[in-house]
């Protein structure tokens, strides 16, 4: 028997077997450990459960890597077929695989080639985190992730597309946003066969991560470690890569807008008032002026004092001397 008709995940299968067999389908070198990681962690969760009869594996139509192999390839060759288009290429392999059964192993040949967690409701909680993606039986794959993938809906001119240097994490953090997320997933590859769409989506994702992240930044290596979190040790994050552009971003514009319109909004409290230190004049212009208010209150409340005193000590006197 060779390596490649060894079953998923069992533990007789060579460690390389998943990179060389599964990766080498979706990125050229199959050198990315971390997608090596991602795959053998999904072929893992096909032996998960509280009996073998609830097991993914139990209701799939593939069973060995060349199984595998298979669907993934017709998958890759064939991105404008339909779901049950492509079922219907895969019964003269699996004769006797049922709809359930091939539907299960494109999901599971979808997840390794493109990691985006296309799974049956039933196993939403084998990853707590994900969201399960259907994909219908009407529209075909390209579709499916186009709409998984928008382009931005708002243009911005050459004038309003420019950040400022404070658009980092850690001034977003600074500024109080309690709900910015600070958990980004491990996975870094770039899958160079999943189409444009995807490998500009992960680009952008990159280009994004080195704008909120930006390299050899103390106060953003400070915040990763507070935080536990290594993605930026692993790369591929170039400092020749990093924008300061929105324009660059097709796809995260939205959202890269969204952050700067709470940036660009005036500060609501004391303590943003305190950190913020985007405009070096106006900031200790505000503090100067306040001080000196301050100041002017002190003065007028040491001179009601004293008035006051001078008042009583006169009606003292006056007292004394009748």
């Amino acid at each position: 028997m060779s390596a490649s008709d060894i079953e998923l995940a069992s533990p007789l299968a060579p460690k390389d077997l998943i990179v060389k067999i599964v990766a080498s389908n979706a990125i050229h070198g199959s050198e990315d450990r971390a997608y090596a990681r991602y795959c053998a962690e999904e072929l893992s969760l096909l032996h998960k459960g509280v009996a073998q009869e609830t097991w993914q594996s139990q209701a799939m139509a593939v069973k060995t890597y060349t199984d595998l192999n298979t669907v993934m390839r017709l998958i890759q060759q064939s991105p404008h077929l339909s779901r049950p288009e492509i079922r219907r290429e895969l019964s003269s392999t699996f004769a006797t695989a049922t709809v359930a059964s091939l539907n299960s192993s494109i999901n599971l040949a979808l997840r390794l080639w493109l990691m985006i967690n296309f799974q049956d409701i039933r196993f939403e909680t084998l990853r707590h985190q994900a969201t399960c993606i259907e994909w219908n039986e009407s529209s075909t794959l390209h579709a499916r992730v186009a709409e998984l993938f928008p382009k931005a809906r708002w243009d911005v001119s050459a004038a309003t597309s420019r950040l400022g240097p404070y658009f980092t994490a850690v001034f977003l953090t600074q500024w109080d946003l309690e709900d910015f997320p600070v958990q980004i997933p491990p996975q870094s590859s770039t899958n160079q066969r999943s189409g444009e769409r995807q490998v500009n989506v992960l680009r952008e994702t990159l280009l994004s991560l080195d704008l909120l992240f930006p390299i050899r930044d103390h106060a953003t290596s400070q915040l990763l470690e507070d935080h536990r979190q290594s993605f930026h040790e692993s790369g591929p994050f170039l400092a020749q890569s990093s924008t300061l552009t929105l324009g660059d971003f097709d796809y995260w514009r939205d959202r890269l807008l969204e952050l700067r319109e709470v940036l660009d909004a005036p500060p609501v409290s004391w303590q943003q008032l305190y950190r913020d230190r985007r405009n070096p004049q106006q900031f200790w212009t505000f503090w100067i002026a306040l001080f000196i208010l301050a100041l002017t209150l002190l003065s007028s409340i040491a001179s009601l004092v004293q008035a006051w005193a001078s008042l009583k000590a006169l009606k003292m006197a006056q007292h004394l001397s009748a």
